[in-house]
């Protein structure tokens, strides 16, 4: 990848994105991700002249930290889900859409009630660097690309973040942020300085919006602690003024309750496997 002019206006900031799958690499298929949609979305989808749904905006949540942000700021209590892409299984494999059963190794797809153009897919499970380019393909081809906004939350330790200050000397949890020349707006977090690069899930569905053309913004939180805690989710606070997602966001009284939910919920699952 060219570092200079890709990331357009990041050009001044000399920052960029790795997408780990411009390697070579021979993938297993039974390992590639499965997107597999609700049957109501399947028959909608069959009927459409383009095989797309309609969307405006789309959130990707990389991460405990996005995934706890977005489900308290961002959706309502009983989402809908409209599919979920499963990695590292194959179609044959059975999934309970909730995430409760052994095989269950998916993303979530969901929509907004309040706005039907608005998908938000919440990616707590990992996704494999040789997987996130098969998993922004299938995603992505699903999905009107026209007036298309897309915003990617991800996080990453401090000790990732290379800097001439030393890690004790930051203050954190902080965001950075890259994105695409097509998003003309001006992100809610300074840019991600160099040489530090994003790779992965994240990077895979950033670079697909730089060529394709479409208007996208990557927020990246560096948190001080692997396990998950209700600072570190509220550091992508300012994201809910960006565009577009201040148009969609409405008063979340119970967020700080369901970010403290979250927090107990990933707890007791670490502790239940340690």
């Amino acid at each position: 990848m060219e570092p200079a002019a890709y990331f357009g206006d990041v050009v001044t900031q000399i920052s960029r994105a790795v997408d780990d799958d411009e390697e070579d690499c021979q993938l297993d298929e039974s390992l590639l991700p499965v997107l597999r949609w609700c049957p109501s979305i399947r028959q909608q989808l069959e009927a459409s002249s383009t095989k797309c749904l309609k969307c405006s905006i789309l959130m990707v949540a990389v991460g405990a930290e996005a995934v706890g942000f977005s489900q308290a700021y961002l959706l309502p209590e009983d989402p809908e889900i409209l599919g979920v892409i499963a990695s590292g299984m194959s179609s044959l494999d059975k999934n309970s859409f909730s995430q409760k059963a052994d095989s269950d190794k998916t993303c979530f797809i969901h929509r907004l009630a309040s706005n039907p153009e608005v998908l938000v897919v919440l990616c707590k499970s990992n996704v494999a660097p040789e997987q996130a380019f098969s998993w922004t393909q299938q995603l992505f081809e699903n999905i009107e690309s026209e007036n298309l906004y897309v915003t990617v939350l991800s996080s990453s330790l401090v000790t990732e973040y290379k800097s001439s200050k030393l890690v004790s000397e930051l203050s954190t949890p902080f965001i950075r942020a890259l994105r695409s020349s097509a998003y003309k707006a001006k992100p809610q977090s300074p840019f991600l300085e160099a040489p530090n690069m994003v790779s992965s899930l994240p990077a895979a569905v950033l670079n697909h919006c730089q060529v394709n053309s479409i208007a996208a913004v990557l927020y990246v939180a560096f948190v001080d602690s692997p396990h998950v805690d209700v600072e570190s989710m509220e550091v992508f606070k300012p994201v809910l003024e960006a565009t577009p997602v201040k148009d969609l966001v409405q008063p979340r009284p119970g967020a700080s309750k369901r970010l403290q939910q979250f927090v107990s919920v990933h707890l007791n699952t670490i502790n239940l496997y340690t």
